[in-house]
């Protein structure tokens, strides 16, 4: 199976800083691969190629940090196994007055 989560933007479609994600997938659930998709749009996004790559497995996973900017961004889970997602949660940040500026 495969999904796509997303586009995760602001209200306001500011550019913000994806700093990590953390999944937490039930206990009986398969391993599955996940992409992080970012872009200036969110058809750019989509349309991308991954910036960030990765396994989950059952559990509490490890954080994985993204460090990048953009107005949208994607999670895409694929796999061959039974699975189910507990809860997807995203660290953000500001990209600061300079930056801010330059956009």
């Amino acid at each position: 199976s495969s999904v796509v989560i997303g586009p995760l933007l602001t209200k306001d479609m500011d550019t913000v800083m994806h700093k990590a994600i953390e999944a937490v997938l039930g206990t009986a659930s398969g391993e599955v691969d996940f992409e992080i998709l970012i872009g200036e749009t969110a058809e750019q996004a989509i349309a991308s190629t991954a910036v960030v790559t990765g396994k989950w497995t059952a559990g509490r996973n490890l954080s994985a940090y993204i460090r990048r900017a953009a107005h949208a961004v994607y999670v895409r889970i694929t796999s061959r196994n039974p699975w189910a997602l507990e809860s997807l949660r995203a660290k953000l940040g500001a990209t600061g007055k300079v930056r801010a500026r330059s956009l």
